[in-house]
């Protein structure tokens, strides 16, 4: 059922059961596009700064509304920056470079953010998703 954009499950002993009316018997679960979503959002933008840097190097003028398309850009930008892309003297004069330590919060963000995205594809990538399908990913998130 779509509640809102939330996909709505009612999980007895770990399986899809489509009867609500027993709380007590049924775990509820509310997985969320949009709350997922908040979460990485809310990632980028402890480091929105960095990341106004790292788009400035890509030549890119705005920030990008859909998070995985910004952990998308910020990972290419950590390629070039480990190919030696923004180390030259041209760019570094013209351009405000993160530091090293900018980088490291710029990495691991968007090694979050990429387990985050593994997750959503296994949750809304299945047409009937199940407890055994969507349980294994949300452990994954809330072991970060």
């Amino acid at each position: 059922v779509l509640l809102g954009g939330c996909r709505h499950l009612s999980l007895h002993k770990g399986r899809h059961s489509r009867d609500v009316g027993r709380p007590k018997q049924l775990t509820r679960c509310f997985i969320c596009r949009t709350i997922i979503s908040q979460m990485v959002k809310k990632g980028f933008k402890e480091i929105k700064d960095i990341i106004r840097k790292v788009l400035e190097l890509l030549a890119w003028s705005k920030s990008l509304s859909l998070w995985y398309l910004t952990s998308s850009k910020l990972q290419d930008a950590l390629k070039l920056k480990v190919l030696g892309g923004f180390s030259s003297e041209s760019v570094l004069q013209q351009c405000d470079v993160p530091s090293e330590e900018e980088w490291a919060k710029v990495g691991s963000n968007c090694r979050i953010a990429e387990e985050i995205y593994e997750v959503v594809k296994g949750l809304f990538g299945f047409k009937r998703p199940t407890a055994n399908l969507f349980l294994p990913y949300l452990q994954e998130i809330r072991a970060y």
